[in-house]
């Protein structure tokens, strides 16, 4: 009996130890696209209509990010009567997760 509770912790500690990395992975390959994307679209129309500079990749990316934590974002009802928790995790650590992938880029972007 005990060995079974043992082999379902077991189990959903794998979940998420594999879950973590794959949201990670997935969440830097969509920042990469929406960089792209702001990059091209800058390039485009800010450029000419404006005159300012191209933006480099960095720059772009750095962009986004600064987009997606001016986004406003939804937190469902349910999960707020369900888990206090998640509001709380939503609030405080989504924008500082995004603000310590915008110090790595601008850390590290151009070497």
């Amino acid at each position: 009996m005990k060995t079974d509770d043992n082999d379902r912790l077991f189990a959903k500690v794998g979940k998420f130890a594999l879950a973590l990395p794959c949201a990670f992975v997935v969440a830097m390959l969509s920042m990469l696209v929406y960089a792209w994307a702001i990059s091209l679209v800058w390039g485009w129309y800010v450029v000419p209509l404006f005159g300012l500079a191209v933006l480099t990749k960095v720059q772009a990316l750095g962009l986004a990010i600064l987009v997606r934590l001016m986004r406003p974002s939804f937190i469902p009802q349910k999960s707020l009567k369900d888990e206090p928790w998640a509001c709380l995790t939503h609030l405080f650590l989504n924008p500082a997760l995004w603000a310590a992938l915008a110090w790595f880029v601008m850390r590290y972007g151009n070497v």
